[in-house]
């Protein structure tokens, strides 16, 4: 099963081609290299960035759409523009080829980077004012299952979260904490968990393409893909663009 996974709600936009367990190739951009830190949250050209990787990786391993059996996308949370544009650009393909779609949560693929590890792992997404978008996980050996929804709370909600957490499922040794938003936590993350804490960016590890890829064959094992028409991005806050329209017409 060779299956195409794109992410471009992260800061590191990646595609990432697997053949059934195996990942063949994958390919990064950050979005971080932007001036001004202008693809953090509104990545304005992520198109341009997206397209021509799904391109270079298709070229480099001279295959064609056809060659495909499915599409994976990461569908948030993340970030607003890159949602939009990483969805729209991987039901293009699906439409265009009649192939099947699968949408993973961002946090999911995150947290499934994570593989040295056993105990929770939390997936922390920076979603500004403050505020993370957070997903809790446990991993015990290969399998990685879900210990909540993904969320959108403050920082210290969410260490809160991590707290409850570790304490009702007896494990009050380390916790796994990966996302963007681990470096601009890292300090205040430190002090509540001391010494069981183990930090990291996803960029240490596999790119989250890759893991969005690994999951949707998962899920096609098992589960019907997505429908095409009524998959949509998980935003959990509303864009502001539409914030400020609501703010106007009240």
């Amino acid at each position: 099963m060779r299956i195409l996974g794109i992410d471009s709600a992260t800061n590191s936009a990646s595609v990432a081609l697997i053949d059934d367990e195996t990942v063949i190739d994958e390919q990064r951009w950050d979005k971080r290299q932007l001036p001004n830190d202008a693809g953090r949250h509104s990545l304005g050209n992520c198109a341009e960035i997206v397209v021509p990787l799904i391109n270079s990786l298709l070229e480099e391993k001279q295959l064609t759409p056809a060659d495909l059996s499915a599409i994976a996308v990461s569908i948030g949370p993340g970030s607003f523009t890159g949602l939009r544009v990483g969805l729209a650009t991987a039901k293009g393909i699906a439409y265009s080829g009649g192939l099947p779609l699968i949408g993973i949560s961002t946090l999911l693929a995150i947290a499934a980077t994570v593989k040295k590890f056993q105990g929770i792992v939390c997936a922390l997404l920076d979603a500004r004012k403050n505020d993370v978008y957070i997903g809790l996980f446990r991993r015990d050996g290969e399998v990685l299952s879900r210990l909540t929804d993904d969320t959108l709370v403050s920082i210290d909600a969410a260490i809160e979260l991590v707290r409850y957490h570790r304490g009702f499922t007896g494990e009050a040794s380390s916790v796994a904490i990966t996302g963007d938003a681990v470096e601009l936590h890292k300090q205040k993350l430190r002090r509540v968990f001391q010494e069981k804490l183990m930090l990291s960016s996803a960029d240490a590890y596999a790119s989250v393409a890759a893991e969005v890829a690994l999951l949707a064959r998962e899920r096609l094992l098992s589960e019907s893909p997505d429908d095409l028409g009524s998959l949509v991005p998980i935003y959990l806050r509303r864009p502001e663009a539409e914030v400020r329209k609501l703010n106007v017409t009240h």
